[in-house]
């Protein structure tokens, strides 16, 4: 299970902690883009349909809460920023 993986080696700490957090940090960079941006048309439309609750800004809060609270939980700090720069943004590519 990732969840206990993740505990294990935050308890256990060194290189492997800071391995572990290195890649977490990486692919946030990767899947906080995946939604898209805020105004993003197919996400509006699929808010509005009642096919989601929230826009792409929310599902990355809700994300970035329960990730953040599962590493501080085992004293593991672990940033994960809001992406800004979507300028080069595909929807069809999600990325």
């Amino acid at each position: 299970h990732a969840e206990a993986w993740a505990r294990r080696i935050c308890r256990a700490g060194g290189e492997d902690r800071e391995l572990l957090l290195r890649r977490i940090g990486e692919a946030w960079e990767q899947a906080a883009r995946w939604p898209g941006p805020d105004d993003d048309a197919g996400y509006r439309e699929a808010v509005a349909a009642g096919m989601l609750s929230g826009g792409p800004a929310e599902v990355r809060r809700q994300v970035r809460d329960w990730l953040e609270e599962l590493m501080a939980d085992e004293g593991c700090a672990v940033v994960l920023t809001e992406p800004t720069d979507w300028s080069a943004w595909d929807a069809r590519r999600r990325c």
